[in-house]
């Protein structure tokens, strides 16, 4: 009996003209029960909302399911609500458990995944254009790379925050699982360079990203880089294109022909900068990077 009082209250929520989004939100259940409540009240009365009531259908049938998964094939993501309103208003059917629904979209090849960001200005010629470029640059420096005398590395930063550190972890059901922060904004920065032949990484930690520690950064990887000129790969972070660090490098290279720079710095594109960077730690890179790999 309180069930079905329970879901004649809910049920009451559409007929004072609330979206269905808004008793979503209200009541904390999904847009696929609130459909079912209504659906079952106007077919069959009151007696449609007492509880484990046998009026409504609770399966698809092996048609119903192929249509249902062929219909799950058109679109790159789903919401659940979607496919709850589809077996609701088409099918008649609603589950109980959620879990049913996942079954479907598990059986259509979709999962629940974090999304990834995507520069909508990104540009496949300019794509192709900077990997013929870093190819053509590697492969004219190939014998100094091999014999230790060019040394090839692909810089990039992190940039930690405290807050951060919080998470999932398996603990005790009566006790909460604390972690000490005081400022969850408060940052810590890491330096990080791979040497693509050796495979070895060069790690170092700063208050923050800046031109100042850059030029830090880069003279700590000359003293780890004995006799080695450096050929960089890195980002278009500003501090990489600041005056600071131009003025670094003309002092740096003053004097010096582009063949003989202690320091040559390649920025790749703003825009495609991240697909590169894959590309680079994935060897991926044909007839470039990819003759170095041991």
């Amino acid at each position: 009996m309180l069930v079905m009082q329970e879901k004649l209250w809910r049920s009451s929520w559409l007929c004072l003209d609330y979206l269905y989004e808004e008793i979503q939100t209200i009541l904390d259940v999904s847009l696929g029960s609130i459909t079912g409540w209504k659906q079952a009240y106007e077919e069959y009365g009151i007696d449609g909302l007492r509880l484990n009531y046998k009026g409504r259908k609770s399966y698809l049938s092996a048609e119903q399911r192929e249509e249902v998964l062929s219909w799950l094939s058109t679109k790159k993501c789903w919401d659940l609500g979607e496919l709850e309103y589809k077996l609701a208003f088409e099918y008649d059917v609603v589950y109980e458990s959620k879990q049913s629904y996942y079954d479907l979209f598990d059986a259509a090849d979709i999962s629940w995944k974090k999304t990834t960001k995507l520069n909508p200005k990104a540009n496949p010629d300019a794509v192709a254009a900077k990997k013929k470029e870093i190819e053509t640059l590697l492969s004219s420096n190939r014998s100094e790379i091999e014999a230790g005398k060019l040394r090839v590395l692909l810089i990039d930063e992190c940039h930690l925050m405290w807050g951060d550190v919080t998470g999932y972890v398996w603990g005790r059901t009566d006790q909460e699982i604390t972690v000490p922060v005081v400022n969850e904004r408060e940052k810590q920065t890491y330096y990080g360079a791979v040497d693509y032949l050796e495979r070895k990484l060069l790690l170092k930690a700063y208050d923050r990203g800046n031109s100042e520690n850059t030029i830090d950064y880069l003279q700590y990887l000359l003293t780890e880089s004995d006799n080695q000129r450096l050929l960089i790969f890195w980002d278009g972070a500003t501090y990489h294109r600041s005056k600071e660090i131009q003025n670094f490098l003309d002092e740096l290279n003053q004097g010096l022909s582009p063949e003989q720079w202690k320091i040559h710095c390649v920025r790749l594109p703003l825009i495609v900068q991240s697909k590169i960077r894959l590309k680079i730690f994935g060897c991926r890179l044909k007839h470039g990077l990819d003759v170095f790999v041991p």
